[in-house]
This record gives structure tokens, sequence and C-alpha cells, in this order.
């Protein structure tokens, strides 16, 4: 979904323009190679998340030179309801590039919002460098929609690399206000999964006038097993403990060795002009010479598992 880092641009452009469209406030956010996570408080979430999905497909369609829908037909979405509900599930989401093994840190992570919050605590001085290209330039490189710039906010910067400045549009007081300290949002940003985090989140009941049967039926707890369904448990946690070797190649840089390196020898303009036989070229050769993980390629080459 983002083949390289102005597609991410675009992603959190388009993330934001659709957030104020729909009026929706965001919280957290994690853009993933292949998927994307956030947390926001919004009069429709399905309004939302198609409206965000739709701008989004439109520029990679194009982009690419490719038709139909991004992504899958459905979307996961969950309601957090209480004070330690939306803790796990903001922490899930920052934490989300340490559970697919690509960084350590979740601060390591360039596209999610983690280093938004309690920048007193972490003694972090923000450091903004504005962007010194135009918005038609900005607009031609694939940064931005350019009809649609005159949208953002004029508080709103965008900085030296042409990306929205995060915390200008990310509601920081609120997540803050919920994990209280930065020592506590720290804490939670290394703290392991288990079952405590089930425990803290049953907290929540106090005042609900609920057995503890019916507030598990209508808000059960957030979990790696309930946010991530489709992945192994058990390596979901062993990455999680740090167990793992960061990846000398992301799935970006992945894709660009192929749509820069490889495209320009079969005389394409997008990998999706690629046939299978050039393709299987393609990932045969790359498995030989760089460290890449062969569904990384598959992901990349678009050739289904």
């Amino acid at each position: 979904m983002f083949r390289n880092n102005i597609d991410f641009i675009f992603g959190i452009f388009s993330m934001v323009l659709t957030s104020i469209r729909t009026h929706t406030i965001i919280l957290a956010f994690a853009l993933m190679s292949d998927h994307v996570h956030v947390a926001i408080l919004t009069p429709s979430y399905a309004e939302f998340v198609i409206a965000f999905r739709r701008s989004y497909s439109l520029h990679f369609n194009k982009k690419y030179k490719r038709e139909g829908r991004l992504g899958e037909l459905g979307y996961y979405h969950k309601e957090l309801i209480g004070t330690n509900h939306i803790v796990a599930g903001i922490s899930y989401i920052l934490r989300n590039p340490i559970h697919h093994g690509i960084c350590k840190s979740p601060f390591e992570y360039k596209y999610t919002s983690a280093t938004c919050y309690f920048n007193k605590f972490f003694s972090r001085k923000p450091i903004f460098s504005p962007c010194l290209m135009s918005k038609r330039k900005m607009s031609e490189l694939g940064m931005v929609h350019r009809n649609s710039v005159s949208d953002i906010p004029s508080n709103y910067r965008f900085d030296e690399n042409g990306s929205l400045v995060f915390s200008d549009f990310v509601d920081v007081p609120f997540v803050e206000n919920h994990y209280v300290t930065g020592r506590r949002f720290s804490y939670y940003m290394t703290r392991p999964s288990n079952e405590e985090w089930a425990k803290e989140q049953m907290k929540d009941i106090s005042g609900s006038q609920m057995t503890e049967e019916e507030y598990l039926a209508y808000n059960p707890p957030i979990g790696l097993e309930t946010m991530e369904p489709s992945f192994s448990l058990p390596d979901l946690q062993k990455k999680e403990g740090c167990n793992f070797q960061e990846r000398r190649i992301l799935d970006n840089e992945v894709c660009e060795l192929i749509d820069q390196c490889y495209l320009p020898r079969y005389d394409v303009e997008s990998y999706v002009q690629l046939n299978l036989a050039q393709k299987e070229e393609i990932a045969k050769d790359i498995m030989s010479k760089y460290y890449a993980g062969k569904k990384q390629i598959l992901r990349c080459l678009a050739i289904p598992f």
C-alpha cells in the first residue's frame, strides 16, 4: 500500500484531509507498508474509513497505473470505552512496528505518532524546519493533492520533507491525559503483553452497574490476538520481546528497489505491468542479492502467496 516515503507522506496527508472533512479527531496512528491502524474520535468511523481509503486508493491507482480495490474488502473496527481500554488500544497501535519486527522501539518508526506525546518527559525538543518546496512541486512529487491543500488549516505546517507535522493534527492532550504521566506512557510502550492488560481493562467496569460477564460481552479487552487475528500470537510476542534481528531491508526499500532498478530493465512504468515470468525473475534475483524475506518480495511484486 505504501511503496516509498512519498506514498507514506501522501497517506498521512490523505488521512488528515479525511479527518477534517468528516469532523474526525486523530488520537494515534501507525501507517505500515500493507495496513493502517488509527485511533479516532468521530461521529462516523465508517464515513472516515471509506473516505480515507477512497482518497488514498485513487492516488495509488493513478500513480502505479492499476485498477480496483486497494487492500481487503472489509476492515476491523473496535469501539474503545473507558480509560484503560483507550490506553490499551492506543498502546497497541503505537507498538505495531515492534510486533511486525520492523524496529525494537516504537519511537524509531517514522510513520506513527509515537513521538508526539510527553516531549518534556523524554527531553525531546521538537525541531521544525519548514518545507522549502512549493505546493505545486509537492503535488508533482505526489506528496499532496494540490486541489485539496486549501482545505488544510493554515496553522498546520509542512516539515522539510514535505510531510505534515504530526503534532499539529494529533490530539496530544487527549492522549496524555489518559496516560497521565510520561513515565506511565514509557512503561506501556515497552510493557510485554500478558493477562494483566486484560485485568486492567476490566477496571473500567467500575460504575457501569454491569456484571463482569456482561461487561466482557459488551466491551472485551484489547489484546494482540484480537487486534491481529491473522498473525501468529507466539511470533508477535517473540518480536515484542525484541527477540528478533531487525530487518536489514524494509518493505518500502524492496519496493523502491523494484521500481527504480528493475522496472527500467523491462521497459515498464509500474510493477503491475510486469508479467508473472518477469516478476519471478526479479524475485529470484533480489533473494540472491539482498537480505529480504520471500513474503516481502511477493508483497512488493503483488504475487499471491
